[in-house]
């Protein structure tokens, strides 16, 4: 289905007219000026997920909020406690005299749930060491956070 029926009329140079936002009262600018954005979550990875923006059909990477991040944390010492990844979602964290914690991020992520997002450009490193500039951070609306992990 077409955005736009063929009997709108054109702007000067042939453009079209954007589809008007109700928030702000004007026409959507010809890029995307959101700020605020729905996605649709593909995959998790370290420092990212991989998602769907339903509104172009598009797969994007957004940065996962920071204290989720590999790339920030793994190999780390924070107030003398040391942070290892063993996945996407899981980490070891170690003290001097004290037993070894491992943590989870709790909820899980999970494929084909809703991640709102905020227009945010963030430096994410890959796992294959890749310096990716991702548009987008997740806002954690699901009130994500570490755990220990239950054995």
């Amino acid at each position: 289905m077409p955005l736009y029926p063929p009997s709108e009329r054109l702007r000067p140079f042939g453009l079209r007219k954007t589809p008007f936002n109700p928030i702000t009262g004007k026409f959507f600018p010809m890029g995307d000026d959101r700020v605020i954005g729905v996605f649709e979550l593909i995959e998790e990875e370290a420092s990212t997920l991989l998602c769907l923006d339903t509104r172009i059909g598009r797969e994007v990477r957004i940065s996962k909020p920071y204290m989720f991040r590999r790339d920030i944390f793994n190999g780390e010492t924070v107030n003398e406690v040391s942070y290892s990844f063993t996945g996407n979602n899981s980490r070891t964290a170690s003290k001097d005299g004290e037993e070894d914690e491992a943590q989870v991020i709790t909820p899980d992520y999970l494929t084909g749930e809703t991640i709102i997002a905020v227009r945010r450009e963030v430096n994410v490193t890959l796992t294959d060491g890749t310096l990716y500039k991702c548009r987008w951070e997740d806002i954690n609306i699901a009130g994500r956070c570490w755990a220990v992990e239950v054995e």
